[in-house]
């Protein structure tokens, strides 16, 4: 056949030849590079969470899940509009509450709208202490976290313990919620640090309320003053975990006893809501950073960290 062609065509069919080599080469070179690229970073080893911009985005996730579930219990109006027909607004704001969780654990436990006041426990808290975050699995924009907490009312001396599981999609900048029953069902409850767990990280539905504005870059000024927030914050409505919070030196020089840091409490509760937090100074130590956080009236307040939001303070 090529004996018969003339030197044009043949010329012609090489070029069609070389063309579609060079096609195929490069459908191969690309196909190799979309499974490089659909690679994900998966990390399955249990961790303390110790950067603050990871701390911050869940505790934000945390304490938004925390205000809804609180509030459709406690007939607090924090996020909601004050409703004339009582029975009407609970509804409303349990069904609000629904959208929260994520569909894996709606499908298991087999919880409605309807039925949700008898599926979910209630709570009766006015605030919520982050005592630690563990991540427990990446992949790829998806993360789940471990979050152990203490809620307390505002008039009960005791706190009480709330566990959550927290799945955020960075991507898409959405979350959902997993309450203690499945985390101990799972034996979540159960890893420690180093622990490796492969767990599957479905898509998280679309809602209104599962999103979150995250938190990029949290400077020293910022986190120096969260520091001081959350100790005057826990002195007013938790005196047990801010004793908990005082450094060993404190408690053995000033307060041996819980009772001797309320009396404390009782005559220096007014100046620490009148005066407000005024500049810091930070300073790496051995082991851990240390802030020292001054007020209006030249009070200091030095603070221990060891990883976010974790401290003990000297007075």
């Amino acid at each position: 056949m090529l004996k018969n062609m003339s030197r044009s065509q043949k010329l012609i069919l090489f070029v069609i030849v070389i063309t579609m080599i060079a096609l195929i080469v490069l459908m191969i070179f690309n196909n190799n590079n979309n499974k490089q690229e659909k690679k994900v970073e998966v990390i399955n080893v249990v961790d303390r969470v110790n950067t603050r911009d990871e701390y911050y985005n869940v505790e934000t996730c945390a304490t938004k899940f925390f205000l809804y579930y609180s509030g459709a219990y406690n007939n607090d109006d924090i996020k909601y509009n004050n409703n004339t027909n009582s029975d009407n607004n609970n509804l409303s704001r349990l069904q609000d509450l629904y959208d929260f969780f994520d569909k894996e654990y709606i499908e298991k436990y087999e919880i409605t709208k309807t039925n949700l006041s008898e599926k979910i426990p209630q709570i009766s808290a006015d605030v919520m202490w982050i005592d630690d975050i563990y991540r427990l699995q990446k992949r790829g924009d998806f993360s789940l976290y471990l979050v152990n907490a203490s809620v307390v009312k505002k008039s009960v001396r005791e706190d009480t313990k709330l566990n959550l599981l927290i799945k955020i999609n960075e991507s898409d900048k959405t979350f959902s919620v997993y309450l203690d029953n499945y985390i101990k069902e799972m034996e979540y409850d159960k890893l420690q640090i180093g622990d490796k767990k492969n767990i599957k990280l479905n898509n998280i539905s679309n809602n209104l309320l599962g999103i979150y504005s995250p938190v990029y870059l949290v400077t020293d000024d910022t986190y120096a003053k969260d520091l001081y927030d959350d100790y005057i914050n826990t002195c007013l409505y938790d005196k047990s975990r801010a004793y908990d919070l005082l450094d060993d030196s404190v408690k053995k020089e000033k307060f041996p006893t819980l009772d001797s840091y309320e009396n404390y409490l009782k005559e220096n509760t007014s100046n620490m809501i009148i005066n407000k937090f005024k500049s810091y100074s930070r300073i790496e130590e051995d082991g851990y950073v240390k802030y020292t956080c001054v007020d209006s009236k030249g009070n200091m307040y030095v603070f221990r960290e060891t990883a976010p939001n974790k401290y003990t303070v000297v007075i």
